[in-house]
C-alpha cells in the first residue's frame, strides 16, 4: 500500500487517455481530469485527509468548509451544490428534481444544463463518472458501485442526456474517477451471479486470483461509455485502485468508519 509516487498520467491501457493530476482549490489538495478541464468542465476529486462526507464520524463543519471552499473556486457561490442520497439504485435527476438545500432523494445520478451549479458525488471506492456535451454545455455525473453498474447506470446517464436534452454521444467527453480496481476488488458469488447475469457488465470484467473472482468496475464503465457512442479518446479514465493507493479513501480497506471523496463537477 501507499503508492504517494504512482502517476496518475499514465495511460493505463493502449488507447485510452489519463490526464488525472494533482489540483489546487484553496488550501485542500485534490485531483482533476485535465480531458473535463480543457472540455469545459470544472472538477476535483478530493484525497485523504480532506473527508467530504458527513457521516457519523465525521467533522460536520470541517466537511461543510471544504465543500464551500470547492464550490466557491468553481463557481463563485457555495449555496449551488447539488448532492445526491446515493442508495446504489439506478435513478437520475434532472432540472425539474433538483434541489440545493439537501441531497436528492433516492438518485445516484443528476444532469445539470446550468452555470452556477455544481454537482458532486461521493466516494469510498466506487467509481464516479462524469459526462459533458460539447455543444449543448449539458453534464451528468453518476455514482456507479457494482449494482449501479450491473444495472447500465452509466449508460443510462448518456441515453438520458441524448433523449432529455438533445446531447450526441460522440460530441461527449467522460472521466471516471479513481476506484476500487481488479487487483483487489475481491466479489463474492452473489455479486458474480449478478454481474455474469447483466447486459452492462460480463465475465469479461471478472479475474481470477486464485479461489477469488475480482470485478473491474472501472472497466465496466468505459464499456458502457463506448456502448453508448462516446469516442474512446474522449475518455479520461484514472484506472487508480483507491484500495491499495492510501491517498484515497477505502471502505474496502479501512472499514465503515473510513471518510468519503467527492467528485465535483461544473459549468462554472
Amino acid at each position: 500500500m501507499g503508492n504517494e509516487g504512482s502517476d496518475l498520467r499514465r495511460v493505463p491501457r493502449e488507447g485510452i487517455r489519463s490526464s488525472w493530476c494533482a489540483a489546487q482549490h484553496g488550501e485542500l489538495a485534490m485531483l482533476t481530469s485535465e480531458a473535463l478541464g480543457e472540455a469545459g468542465l470544472a472538477n476535483a476529486f478530493s484525497l485523504q485527509p480532506d473527508n467530504m462526507g458527513l457521516g457519523k464520524s465525521a467533522d460536520l463543519a470541517a466537511a461543510f468548509r471544504r465543500r464551500q471552499l470547492v464550490c466557491q473556486s468553481m463557481s463563485g457561490e457555495d449555496s449551488r451544490l447539488v448532492c445526491m442520497q446515493q442508495v446504489h439504485g439506478c435513478r437520475i435527476a434532472t432540472r425539474e428534481s433538483i434541489t440545493f438545500a439537501k441531497p436528492i432523494d433516492d438518485v445516484d445520478g443528476v444532469i445539470v444544463d446550468r452555470r452556477g451549479v455544481v454537482a458532486a458525488a461521493l466516494s469510498a471506492d466506487c467509481p464516479t463518472v462524469a459526462v459533458l456535451d460539447l455543444d449543448r454545455r449539458v453534464f451528468g455525473l453518476v455514482h456507479a458501485g457494482w449494482r449501479g453498474t450491473v444495472a447500465g447506470l452509466t449508460r443510462k446517464l448518456v441515453q438520458t442526456m441524448v433523449g432529455q436534452f438533445g446531447c450526441a454521444a460522440e460530441r461527449m467527453v467522460a472521466a471516471i474517477t479513481p476506484c476500487a480496481g481488479p487487483c483487489c476488488y475481491e466479489v463474492g458469488d452473489d455479486v458474480l451471479e449478478a454481474v455474469l447475469l447483466s447486459s452492462d457488465a460480463s465475465a469479461t470484467h471478472v479475474s481470477s486470483k486464485g479461489d477469488s473472482s475480482h470485478l473491474d468496475l472501472g472497466a465496466a464503465n468505459l464499456d458502457q461509455l463506448q456502448r453508448e457512442g462516446v469516442v474512446l479518446e474522449h475518455i479520461d479514465f484514472a484506472n487508480v485502485c483507491t484500495i491499495c493507493d492510501e491517498r484515497f479513501y477505502s471502505y474496502r480497506r479501512d472499514g465503515a468508519a473510513t471518510g468519503h471523496a467527492a467528485f465535483f463537477v461544473s459549468l462554472g
